[in-house]
């Protein structure tokens, strides 16, 4: 149990980890999902129900009049655009739980943190793209306690053609778990609110919907699971209670694990599933080889952890084999066999369970587990109290109110969206980056409670520089008493690399962590009397002009650069933006007298002399009525409705002059860099460039290109040219150096900017980080003769090998 952290606003959230940065980074996973998958539209309108349960009939908050609410269906890389629409008095968000917000996080849902709430009569369209994800997660309200009616499942499935890493199922069957009060939810959180007493537990659990014969008046509200008999079915299981931890068990089958948190995991058998608040997790049942002569309870029931109250009941479902013909003539009624669950308060259970959770690590789905990290932060959660208002009578000790705290601070809910708030830099008044990283003092946290029990209030952040790796560690303690208490992180995953009971030592349980296949979640209990520790990592792999803009926002770079934007320097890095390089191309544009074929390119490879590295390429193309405008190559030239063009062009590979890119904002990543190549400013390079154009003009006087040429055209040597031509006197250098400047332009196979050795060390972290690592064309010194996605994709493959050896060696 122990999840009253979650039962509020003042309960749910005691720190927000922002990560603004990461809000606008251009993720290359997302720009391939662009073109990956579809875009799916969603339409859920917010409306009021009634609906019986229990003997009682209420009107209830849904979505599209369904309860629980409909279900959403995609794939990995899919789009998702869902219409949400308020019909009712309340206010509205919703979560994507679990889903990785990557620069989507205004998307994510959570009240006052990432969006104002819809207000009645208004919509909001959700917009995010699914990206490196598969498997199952969940929807729900996130203001207040409507969540009690407004959830619903969310099914990812892999790409086309790619299979699931288990045996293929027969079916899937979807399982959400909740909770029902007869009582009015908001009258019953508002309460809990006023008085600082937990909220009044619920009055029955719920699968699907659906409490169970064991509740009054529920005998026709029950879950039936019809299978068949030898055949293989995919459960997946959600838990959108809002308080409680659950067993779940079908009697006499056995369920193998298969992925929690939309994470593929080693597979293990267990006769009970245990899942936290938020968690999913999916199971394979395997049905007997014979229709049994019998039908079997399906179960769920609280795991109790602490000392507050608790809903003692247990929702149920049937498990029906269909009827064959040798069990249809038996008309009796078929026994029913009830599972054993563990006991209520079975920590050893809870413990050993969590500990078989471990990531496949393997090549196709790796666990890309930080090994060292840049920042450590130790949060103690738990309860603590604070003054009750004058005249009230308050359930804690000495007439106090109880509150949720973590680091002894507790969350108070601003009036303006936080990230909205630092979006329009207006976070003053508003939230304090001043969230300590530590508790303000020392005690046994899971021992004797100290005197004082009073917590602070406030709206304060924790601020991470982009990309910081970090490990969390989170401690229970028994101020109060101690319980588990569930938490999930907004957007992101991480990964479980150690736990245990008792209070965390610094010194000796880091060296029993698992860094080589731990959990990856977005959600898990915190144990009893116990501690758990994260870590996270991402890979910069943002290109030349994305990784040093993003290291230079973080704080990375020239101190004299960042110092002049006020941007606090995290690491100082005179390299970070300099030497970056591109290829000059210059060229000709011939206009043909007949229709060309437009495939690119025609003509590869013709060298341009001993020691140039110089490439001509020729190709062809069709020339719209607007070009060249979308380009600006050739500002001062005009064209017709449509031309067919040869193209020849003389590309530079390995230039010697290099530029530099430095910010103009200093908070805004939607800014554009300023960006110098500087070609040709070495010599070498303007004297390739005059090589290969004169190497153009002796192609263009050969026999080959004599089909070009238009008949009885004066001047120009018969062709006629889209934009500027050669210089006529091919052999004076100034005239060639004049056309190489001012014709030269992109072929936008830029480098550089975060340079193995200079920025970067041999294992592509950026130095004096422990595990900030970039791999992308920004650690190119040269750029490769030709497109360069080919050797990206191989450093990509090299690092990844890297990381798998480094973890190797850890475990």
């Amino acid at each position: 149990m122990g999840s009253r952290i979650l039962s509020s606003p003042a309960f749910f959230k005691s720190i927000i980890l922002v990560l603004f940065c990461s809000l606008y980074w251009t993720n290359p996973e997302v720009e391939a999902a662009k073109h990956s998958g579809i875009t799916r539209h969603y339409k859920f309108n917010i409306k009021l129900q009634n609906v019986t349960r229990l003997c009682q009939t209420k009107s209830i908050v849904t979505v599209n009049g369904k309860f629980p609410g409909p279900r959403i269906i995609a794939r990995e890389g899919d789009r998702l655009l869902i219409k949400v629409v308020n019909q009712v008095q309340n206010n509205i968000t919703l979560h994507w739980h679990g889903i990785r917000q990557l620069r989507s996080g205004w998307a994510d849902g959570p009240a006052y943190i990432t969006q104002c709430p819809i207000q009645t009569g208004q919509s909001y369209v959700y917009n995010y793209t699914i990206t490196g994800q598969r498997g199952t997660l969940f929807w729900h309200a996130h203001i207040s306690w409507l969540r009690a009616t407004l959830y619903g499942p969310i099914v990812i499935l892999p790409k086309k053609r790619v299979p699931y890493p288990f045996p293929q199922p027969f079916k899937e069957v979807l399982i959400i778990f909740g909770e029902w009060w007869k009582a009015d939810t908001e009258t019953v959180i508002n309460q809990a609110m006023q008085t600082g007493s937990a909220p009044n537990v619920s009055d029955a659990y719920t699968i699907n919907g659906l409490p169970g014969p064991l509740y009054n008046c529920s005998a026709k509200d029950t879950f039936k699971l019809k299978v068949k008999a030898g055949k293989t079915y995919l459960l997946r299981l959600i838990n959108a209670a809002l308080n409680d931890e659950l067993f779940f068990s079908i009697a006499n089958h056995t369920l193998t694990v298969v992925e929690a948190d939309a994470v593929y995991v080693k597979p293990f058998k267990t006769q009970t599933v245990l899942i936290t608040p938020g968690q999913t997790t999916n199971v394979l049942l395997r049905t007997k080889s014979k229709t049994p002569n019998a039908t079997f309870l399906i179960a769920a029931r609280p795991y109790v952890s602490g000392p507050a109250a608790f809903d003692n009941s247990t929702t149920t479902g049937l498990l029906e084999y269909e009827k064959t013909s040798v069990t249809s003539n038996n008309n009796k009624k078929l026994p029913l066999l009830k599972p054993v669950l563990p006991k209520l308060n079975d920590t050893s259970f809870s413990f050993k369970y969590n500990q078989k959770i471990r990531s496949l690590a393997n090549s196709k789905f790796p666990a890309n587990v930080p090994q060292t990290v840049d920042k450590n932060f130790f949060f103690t959660v738990g309860l603590g109290t604070t003054s009750c208002s004058q005249n009230q009578n308050c359930p804690g000790p000495n007439n106090t109110r109880l509150m949720a705290s973590i680091n002894n601070v507790s969350f108070v809910q601003p009036n303006i969206a936080l990230l909205q708030a630092h979006f329009f830099k207006r976070s003053k008044g508003v939230f304090t980056t001043d969230f300590p990283t530590n508790p303000p003092f020392n005690f046994n946290y899971t021992g004797t409670p100290p005197n004082n029990t009073l917590v602070s209030n406030g709206t304060k952040v924790v601020v991470l520089p982009f990309n910081a790796t970090v490990e969390l560690v989170l401690q229970d303690t028994s101020i109060i008493g101690a319980e588990s208490h569930p938490l999930h992180l907004h957007g992101f995953n991480f990964f479980v690399v150690g736990m245990g009971f008792g209070n965390f030592d610094p010194k000796q349980d880091p060296t029993k962590y698992n860094l080589f296949d731990p959990a990856e979640r977005n959600t898990l209990g915190v144990p009893s009397g116990g501690w758990v520790a994260l870590r996270g990592e991402v890979i910069l792999s943002a290109g030349a002009i994305g990784s040093p803009q993003l290291l230079l926002l973080s704080g990375v770079g020239p101190v004299p650069h960042l110092s002049s934007l006020h941007i606090p320097v995290v690491y100082s890095n005179p390299d970070v933006g300099n030497f970056i390089a591109d290829n000059p191309r210059n060229g000709i544009n011939i206009v043909a007298p007949y229709a060309l074929d437009g495939s690119n390119p025609q003509v590869v490879g013709v060298v341009g002399g001993a020691g140039d590295f110089n490439v001509i390429e020729g190709f062809s193309y069709i020339s719209p009525f607007s070009f060249p405008q979308p380009f600006g190559l050739f500002p001062n030239s005009t064209s017709p409705l449509q031309l067919s063009v040869a193209a020849i062009v003389h590309k530079i590979s390995g230039p010697q002059s290099t530029g530099s890119l430095r910010l103009l904002s200093s908070a805004e990543v939607k800014v554009s860099p300023a960006v110098r190549f500087n070609y040709f400013s070495e010599p070498v390079d303007l004297g390739r460039c005059v090589r290969g154009m004169r190497k153009i003009g002796d192609m263009l006087k050969t026999d080959s290109f004599e089909e070009l040429k238009f008949e009885k055209l004066e001047g120009a040597e018969g062709f006629t040219f889209l934009g500027p031509s050669l210089p006529k006197n091919q052999s004076d250098d100034a005239s060639i150096e004049t056309f190489c400047r001012s014709t030269v332009t992109t072929y936008w196979h830029y480098h550089g900017g975060c340079l193995l050795g200079k920025v970067l060390d041999g294992d592509y972290r950026v130095k004096e980080t422990n595990s900030l690592r970039v791999v992308d064309g920004s650690t190119f010194k040269a750029s490769p003769g030709t497109n360069p996605q080919a050797t990206l994709m191989m450093i990509g493959r090299y690092i990844g090998l890297k990381i798998l050896q480094e973890r190797r060696a850890a475990k």
